[in-house]
């Protein structure tokens, strides 16, 4: 059974850290990118990446934003499942993301949410393979 690689795309250290600690205690493979040029490298460099998990704000040293890079991703054919995470301070997520993916997970970070939110996109990039 193929092992799930989940790419995580944020600029904030520590958050990446946090993210890498659960995933690991979850037994998933994970890559990081600190923004969205990073990412899409890592994603043409490497076919095993199972779903992108998108910090929306994220963008130091990049001229993509989370949403950005989202939408570069569908441009450039990528079907990989997106989950975006966002902040709770934010009154709402930015109304464009769910034409973009079904999968939100707030932050700060909240395992029980989060890896329902990895599980079902995972789901998701099993079952579009199938049908190919």
């Amino acid at each position: 059974m193929k092992m799930h690689k989940v790419l995580v795309v944020d600029d904030d250290q520590s958050v990446l850290r946090a993210i890498g600690r659960v995933l690991k205690s979850h037994g998933l493979e994970f890559s990081i990118a600190n923004n969205g040029d990073d990412a899409m490298r890592k994603l043409e460099a490497d076919s095993d990446i199972s779903v992108v998990l998108i910090e929306v704000y994220c963008g130091k040293g990049s001229d993509m934003d989370g949403i950005s890079l989202a939408r570069r991703m569908r441009r450039f054919g990528y079907g990989t499942p997106i989950v975006f995470m966002f902040d709770d301070v934010a009154p709402h997520p930015p109304r464009d993301l769910a034409e973009l993916s079904p999968y939100m997970a707030p932050k700060p970070l909240d395992e029980d949410l989060l890896i329902p939110r990895l599980r079902a996109a995972f789901d998701a990039a099993n079952a579009s393979v199938a049908v190919h």
